[in-house]
């Protein structure tokens, strides 16, 4: 008998990284358990994976597994989270501590393999994960400080409400602070019209959170080099630049992240999925790998299925009030799906229209630098194409050639690409 988590969904990049979580959580108690995600969008696994036939005995073993993930809160939220000020306790306000890497020395080793999904240091290099922000510290709220009162508060009965989208029980305590990256549907903001959403109408669950959280730090940094260089960079699995955009005199690159959905024929343990995740691989051309958004979706569309993902969902971040001089608070707005298929020429033609761009490296000249005025008038000229690439992806597979058009037109009225002019012409003939 199948079990469904049908408190996961692929709605909101928390509600899907809680799948992740229940992963962590029944994974490390049972490691032989399986799972795999239903057409509906909801985490699975078979009452079979737990050597037993009752239904009751398999729920009851996936709640202790999630309940020890109380404990994990409370361990990292404690020793990552940002100190301020309390005059009672006599606390001075400071810096995030995995910021420092001098705080690396004295964690444990269980510790420092979830700070390395929270940031990670290269040389003098250091990068937060874009998803934790200012490591942890997003806008106004401590992410850290909050998982941290999520671990000391949450209860066992409130469990299945998070994970089985039973109802709650009477007086299930809910977080409002710092989920907003997570789940923005519980973010200060106008939803529509001149309606005011108030972050207190939209609580999250203390459990919502607390698999979100762990699902997410499944996800390590590693060793990154970009395309033509030999420089070092940390990088986090499926967490890829997007498109840069101008708010308010500032160029502001967004990031956008693709979490991995797989289906009941290729069902895997928490061990294979953490393999997977550091093992994947999208590339573009011959030899090198997406450096963008646009780049992963075209790697991985018709490519038969890679690594036994199937399809990847997209979450794009984007500060909720660009421009300002504090850093924003960032919400993950979904844009869509990329599914990954049996490669055909149909489905493969844009990634060999693009390849020898790809190999010649062209389109690298137009990333976005610091402090540099022509990089960004190059980054934003790169915004149509990228639009272009993922409205083709976004379009009918089948179609094939014919909606490269708005990729080729792109390339040669927006970026200069002689050799577009030719192809567009053909592409626009029908050739």
């Amino acid at each position: 008998m199948t079990i469904e988590f049908r408190g996961v969904s692929t709605a909101s990049l928390g509600a899907m990284l809680k799948g992740y979580g229940i992963m962590a959580g029944v994974g490390i108690k049972d490691p032989g358990v399986r799972f795999w995600w239903t057409a509906s969008g909801a985490l699975a696994t078979r009452v079979a994976e737990f050597d037993s036939c009752e239904v009751d005995a398999a729920n009851e073993a996936i709640l202790d597994g999630v309940f020890e993930l109380a404990e994990w809160a409370r361990n990292r939220g404690e020793a990552f989270q940002k100190t301020r000020k309390n005059k009672k306790k006599g606390t001075e306000p400071g810096n995030p501590p995995l910021e420092d890497e001098v705080t690396w020395s004295s964690l444990c080793e269980a510790r420092v393999v979830d700070a390395e999904a929270v940031g990670l240091f290269i040389g003098r290099k250091r990068r937060p994960n874009p998803v934790l922000a200012h490591w942890g510290q997003d806008g106004s709220g401590n992410l850290f400080n909050t998982l941290l009162d999520a671990g000391r508060h949450a209860k066992r009965a409130d469990i299945g409400e998070a994970i089985f989208g039973s109802d709650a029980a009477t007086g299930v305590r809910r977080t409002t602070k710092g989920s907003g990256v997570l789940f923005p549907e519980g973010i200060k903001r106008y939803a529509t019209g001149n309606v005011w959403i108030h972050e207190s109408k939209k609580p999250v669950g203390l459990w919502d959170f607390v698999l979100a959280m762990r699902g997410l730090l499944l996800f390590r940094g590693a060793v990154g080099s970009p395309r033509g260089s030999r420089s070092e960079y940390p990088t986090f699995p499926f967490i890829l630049p997007g498109s840069v955009v101008r708010a308010q005199g500032s160029t502001i690159q967004a990031d956008d992240v693709f979490l991995p959905t797989w289906s009941s024929d290729h069902p895997r343990t928490l061990a294979e999925f953490e393999a997977q995740v550091q093992g994947f691989q999208a590339r573009v051309g011959r030899k090198d790998f997406a450096s963008g958004a646009a780049d992963f979706r075209r790697a991985v569309a018709g490519r038969a299925i890679t690594g036994g993902f199937e399809a990847f969902h997209r979450f794009a971040l984007e500060p909720r009030k660009p421009g300002q001089r504090r850093r924003p608070q960032n919400q993950a707005i979904s844009r869509g799906i990329t599914t990954v298929r049996p490669a055909s020429v149909a489905r493969s033609s844009l990634r060999f229209l693009l390849a020898p761009l790809d190999d010649s490296r062209w389109l690298d000249k137009f990333r976005l630098r610091k402090m540099d005025a022509d990089s960004e008038k190059l980054a934003l000229a790169k915004t149509r194409f990228d639009a272009a690439v993922h409205a083709d992806i976004d379009s009918h597979e089948e179609a094939g050639g014919k909606h490269h058009v708005a990729v080729l037109e792109a390339l040669w009225d927006r970026l200069g690409l002689p050799d577009a002019r030719g192809r567009f012409r053909q592409c626009h003939r029908g050739e």
